[in-house]
Parts: C-alpha cells; structure tokens; sequence
C-alpha cells in the first residue's frame, strides 16, 4: 500500500495532463499554469524518514556492502539541503554498456529535478557489460532488488527522506530493472519512469505510476518489450481508462498518452527522435529533455 493517500480525484489527473484550453507553453514553470487550473487534491501524506533532524554526512556515501561485496554509487544532494525538509529520492539505473558515471552525465537528472536526493547505483560487472541479476534469478528475486532495499534504508536513515516520493529512472538495461523494481516494490516506489527497456515481472504487487517511453524503431530493445511493461503497469490498476492526449506541450513532443484512474496514472510515449547528440541514428538514444519530461510527470502525482 503507498504511504499516501489515495483520495486523489481522477479529473484532476484528467485536468493536470489531459486536455485543456491553454495554449502552448514553451516552458516547464509556464505547464504548471495547466497544474494550477485543476481543483486541489487531497494533500498527500509526507513521510519523513528517520533521517529527518540529522546533520548530513561530511562527504555523501559511496559504498555499501551486500553479500559480502563491496557495492559502489553516487549519492547526489541539493546544494541548499535542509535537514528539516523532505526530499524526493530518485534511483537512476544504467544500462549494460554504460557506467553510473555515465548515465549520470547523459541522463541530466540533476538539472531537471535539483531538488531531488539522487542515487546512481553501480551493477556488477558480468562479462563485457554489466547486470543487474545473477545468471538463473527469477523474476521476483533478483539480486539487486537487495541493493535498492539496502540503499533506500540508507538514504532513509541519512537525509531527510519523503517516502511517499520513491522514484526510480532507467535507460536499456536499467530500465528493465527500474521497471522491476518499482513492480516489485510497488507501495515503497511511487512511480517510475524508463526509457528503451521492458520489463520482466508479469504482476505487480500492487498498483504503481509509470512513464514508458520507447522509440518505434528502437533496435536494440523491441517496440514490443515497451508495450508489454505499459501493458503490465496497467494490469495492475484495474479501473484503467482509454488512452487519452496529454496537454503539455513538451509530453506532446514525447507523442504521450496516458492512462488514468483514480488512484495510478501510466504515461505512453513511443517518442520520434532517432538521433544521439552527435546528430547520428541512434533509436535507442535518451532524447534531449527526457529528464524535463520526467519532472513533469512525477510533478504531476501527489
């Protein structure tokens, strides 16, 4: 069950990213014009963690040990960090190929939320790439769903934590396993947004938010590996609607849908863009202002 309240109307979702009279808005602070029309929800429960009074570390933490090793990721907190003030926590997952370091620098988290407690978490290394699991775990018992248990306890009792504003983000393979995770840990996470990825659990242990994002000609990851995580964070809300437009103009770009109910929202968004950076082809790519259109999207949920 998430630690918050599920009195949330489904027209104020419908109002918040469904359709309405105002026109395009070229910035973030400008879409929440939209956020502002809607009739006030019920004000969420902020759980505080039991870092909350607690002076913040020195240096930020870095290692963990599970299982014996020695685990590895950065930890990043808002310059003006208040004790006395709950903070959202995103985990970032990386791909196979790319480093916590990496994802980091490309996934630009930090300038989208910075307001934000955000952990980037390290796999372990497996062959040429990296791996969130150990060859044979089943779907329900992967390994690192440990490492995000150790470190949400870690972050909780360090900073001053909102419980009721777990997220988790990830690319590729780091989607799969953000997609995992928020599945597995639904009522501990309260929405997750991935890029390029799938999912590998079937049911949900319990109704959760989610934005997929997916390229058509994604060639690294099938188009139908982003249907079926959408369609499984739907499954797990019954009262599901019809897909219906979004307002935002920048979740427009992202070719958005969402799927709403009284307690869930799942955003849809098989987005166009089929260029990295350097302008080359590259469908499997994290677009520019990703991270933007996540801030809308967890902005969005009480």
């Amino acid at each position: 069950m998430h630690r918050f309240s599920f009195t949330l109307s489904a027209f104020f979702l419908f109002t918040v990213l469904g359709f309405s009279l105002i026109g395009c808005l070229p910035s973030q602070a400008q879409e929440n014009v939209i956020m502002a029309s809607a009739p006030a929800p019920a004000t969420p429960v902020i759980t505080s963690s039991s870092g909350c009074g607690l002076a913040a570390p020195a240096q930020n933490p870095s290692q963990t040990i599970l299982n014996g090793i020695t685990r590895s990721f950065i930890t990043y907190v808002p310059a003006d960090y208040n004790p006395n003030q709950a903070y959202p926590l995103i985990f970032a997952f990386h791909g196979r190929t790319n480093s916590n370091v990496q994802v980091r620098s490309y996934f630009r988290l930090e300038s989208a939320m910075p307001e934000s407690v955000i952990v980037y978490p390290s796999a372990l290394r497996q062959g040429t790439g990296y791996a969130w699991a150990n060859a044979g775990d089943s779907v329900d018992h992967q390994r690192d769903f440990a490492l995000f248990d150790q470190l949400l306890s870690l972050m909780e009792s360090t900073y001053c934590i909102d419980g009721a504003r777990v997220y988790t983000v990830g690319h590729s393979l780091g989607a799969y396993f953000a997609n995992d995770v928020a599945c597995a840990r639904a009522g501990e996470v309260r929405a997750v947004a991935s890029l390029g990825g799938g999912i590998q659990q079937h049911d949900c242990v319990a109704a959760v938010s989610a934005m997929i994002l997916h390229q058509p000609k994604d060639n690294l990851v099938p188009f139908s590996s982003g249907l079926g995580a959408r369609d499984v964070f739907i499954k797990a809300d019954a009262t599901k609607l019809e897909p219906r437009t979004v307002s935002s103009p920048l979740l427009q770009s992202f070719a958005c849908q969402r799927y709403d109910a009284s307690h869930e929202l799942v955003l849809w968004c098989p987005h166009p863009f089929a260029n990295d950076y350097r302008g080359a082809y590259y469908p499997h790519t994290w677009p520019d202002k990703t991270a933007q259109a996540i801030a809308i999207f967890f902005g969005a949920l009480p």
